[in-house]
């Protein structure tokens, strides 16, 4: 029981499950949907484990695709930024340690302390990419989601004028959070190559 109250200490850890979560039920209205002909209600009124299968090997496909989809966004950008004129000039912290020279550091002088900093931050920093990469197979999946009459987003957009003033208000706020939330996993200055440590 403690290891469980640990684990949701770790909003981290919990934030990114939710995603894992969400992806999935997502892609189960997509492939029910597409390929089952059944809604998200019938895969789990009656669950079937081939269903189940075959919506677990999309989930894995659509994360797959959208990692491929956001490198290539990365690539592009990375082009256009050395084609195009760019007047922005951003303040590099040249007095902190890169993560390059703090591991040299560490190996040169068999520092344990700032090997293990090393160690966490580079750890840190893969999975907030795979956070970014997850969010982002979360919202191709919506907007594909959107595409069909009976996805789950539909029929919560289509029903809304009916709801209670409570339920409206309890979507717009899980909206607003989302969004305010991925608005600062995608702005954020965390994967910097300079670490806080100062030369």
């Amino acid at each position: 029981m403690n290891n469980i109250h640990k684990f949701f200490d770790d909003f981290n850890k919990l934030f990114y499950w939710l995603s894992i979560l969400t992806s999935w039920l997502l892609t189960a209205d997509i492939v029910g949907n597409l390929f089952l002909n059944k809604s998200i209600n019938d895969i789990f009124i009656k669950i079937n484990i081939s269903d189940l299968l075959i919506i677990f090997i999309s989930q894995i496909i659509f994360i797959l695709t959208s990692v491929v989809i956001f490198k290539a966004i990365i690539l592009l950008r990375f082009f256009l930024s050395k084609i195009l004129p760019n007047n922005e000039e951003y303040d590099t912290p040249t007095e902190y340690h890169t993560y390059h020279e703090l591991l040299e550091h560490a190996i040169k002088n068999n520092n344990q302390t700032m090997y293990n900093y090393y160690k966490d931050s580079k750890s840190d920093i893969k999975f907030n990419q795979n956070q970014k990469y997850l969010c982002f197979a979360i919202l191709l999946m919506a907007s594909l989601s959107l595409s069909f009459d009976n996805s789950i987003l539909m029929i919560i957009f289509s029903n809304y004028d009916s709801y209670s003033i409570l339920k409206k208000l309890s979507i717009l706020i899980i909206v607003f959070l989302d969004s305010f939330g991925l608005l600062i996993l995608f702005t954020e200055k965390g994967t910097s190559n300079n670490t806080f440590i100062k030369k």
